[in-house]
């Protein structure tokens, strides 16, 4: 994926009470490399913080009982009911998820035979995942890959599913939804990167001159 204004290459700077920070995002491909290398168990965690968009405390409290199947204008969907956990009162949003997705959550189901209540992010020891082994495995996949460890972090998944969204179209209110915004100011710093749809949708339009 090529941006034609970027900061540093994979970086967004973001300015909140005056302090600059940098925002880490993964391009698609360096995105399906990390989830595909992944462990199993891993593979689904990553999937999931991925086309969820989700914190990983949130991926965390998923239970299998979180598992939606709706139809939607005459097509049957999964989704996935999620918390968002910056909310002091339950904020309950559904996300669908793809096929892939669910077929490898079904997968992990039945080689553990973990039953409708139990957590679905799980570690190697086939135990309940937790945030820091998580990003422990992330620190030595990423060294394996060749990616930058400075990435290693699960909240790389949530802020590279927002860049990628936006560049397929998504606008930013509809982008606010996904990721359980309150503040829309929250979702505005990803549209530093959208500099890119904006020039190919330009470049498309005919020349006031023509």
């Amino acid at each position: 994926m090529s941006n034609i204004v970027k900061f540093n290459e994979n970086d967004i700077i973001i300015e909140e009470k005056e302090k600059e920070e940098k925002v880490k995002y993964l391009s698609e491909s360096e995105t399906k490399r990390v989830i595909e290398n992944a462990r199993f168990c891993y593979k689904v965690v990553f999937s999931l913080l991925y086309e969820l968009g989700a914190r990983i405390n949130e991926v965390l409290n998923l239970k299998y009982s979180d598992i939606k199947k709706i139809n939607y204008k005459g097509k049957n969907l999964i989704v996935m009911r999620v918390n968002n956990s910056k909310q002091k009162i339950k904020d309950y949003k559904e996300i669908v998820i793809s096929p892939e997705v669910y077929a490898l959550l079904l997968e992990q189901q039945l080689k553990l035979g973990l039953k409708v209540n139990d957590y679905i992010a799980r570690n190697a020891r086939n135990g309940r995942a937790d945030e820091k082994h998580t990003n422990r495995y992330m620190k030595r996949l990423f060294e394996q890959l060749g990616i930058d460890k400075k990435f290693a972090h699960t909240h790389v998944f949530r802020h590279s599913r927002a860049v990628h969204l936006l560049n397929a179209g998504l606008s930013l209110a509809e982008l606010k939804k996904v990721l359980g915004h309150k503040n829309i100011n929250n979702t505005l710093v990803y549209s530093n990167l959208s500099y890119s749809d904006i020039n190919n949708k330009l470049i498309e339009l005919d020349s006031i001159l023509k």
